[in-house]
Formats: C-alpha cells, structure tokens, sequence
C-alpha cells in the first residue's frame, strides 16, 4: 500500500506533464477537442482554454516539488481536473463521438 501512495502522485503529475506539453506544442487542438466534447460554454472561454496547458504543468510540478498540506491541496485540484476529463470522456464514449485533442 505505501508503494501506491507513493507512486499515485507521479503517475498523475507524469500524464498531467507530458499532456500540457502536448498542448503547448499543439496550441490550435484545444478548440477543436472543446467543440468536440461540447463543453459547457463557461468553461470554454478562449482564456481558460489558454490557461489550461499551463495549468496542468503547474498541477504536474505541485505534486512532484511540494509535500505537506500544499501538497494535499494541488493534489485535490488535480483530482478535479481528473473527473472532469472523467466526465467529458463518458459523454463523448455515450454519445459515440470521435475527439482528438492531442494530448
């Protein structure tokens, strides 16, 4: 058990790394995957999806160079972020789309 605890944080941090850069390097993807997914037009302001990329390799760093309570709280965030990909998948895997967002 302690070995998946351990290992939990750098799995997520290394998904979350590889899938910012991705989109980084990708900047045009983002909209086309939002459109795709259909998702809701609050969260799909032309900042948040500039933001995005950054934010999941900041979340990637919080959990690989911070510990403590910091790290229990970048690690909630991350947890979000998860099931609302979680959600967005289930709706596209329902509704049998095919999405790409090159991540």
């Amino acid at each position: 058990m302690p070995d998946a605890i351990l290992l939990s944080p750098l799995l997520v941090a290394g998904v979350l790394l590889m899938s910012g850069v991705a989109k980084l390097r990708h900047p045009g993807s983002d909209r086309d995957a939002f459109e795709a997914l259909q998702v809701p037009a609050f969260l799909a302001a032309p900042w948040m999806m500039a933001a995005l990329p950054y934010a999941e390799v900041a979340l990637a760093l919080g959990l690989l160079l911070t510990q403590g309570w910091v790290l229990l709280g970048i690690a909630a965030l991350a947890a979000l972020l998860c099931a609302g990909y979680w959600v967005l998948i289930a709706r596209a895997v329902v509704a049998k789309r095919k999405v790409s967002c090159n991540c």
